[in-house]
């Protein structure tokens, strides 16, 4: 899978690491956790504390969710300078 060229995206207070949005848009192609891992160089227990993390910063409970409000606060800030 093709990675984008991701920079920590900040949208008000809320910031994600290039690696959280590296988790976020494999999550949002289905690719499964285990591979995830894989293809980052973490281990499944790794992954897991990201997810955590993800869905603190979002208010998610799920990946669905997660991938649903990623890509709907990363479509509102087209033209946002992203820090």
């Amino acid at each position: 899978m093709e990675m984008m060229n991701l920079q920590p995206c900040k949208i008000d207070s809320l910031t994600l690491s290039k690696r959280q949005q590296e988790i976020l848009q494999a999550a949002c192609v289905g690719t499964p956790d285990k591979v995830i891992a894989d293809q980052l160089g973490v281990s499944p227990r790794t992954l897991e504390g990201h997810w955590r993390a993800i869905h603190q910063k979002l208010g998610t409970t799920n990946r669905c969710q997660a991938g649903f409000t990623f890509a709907a606060l990363r479509e509102n800030t087209q033209g946002i300078s992203l820090a």
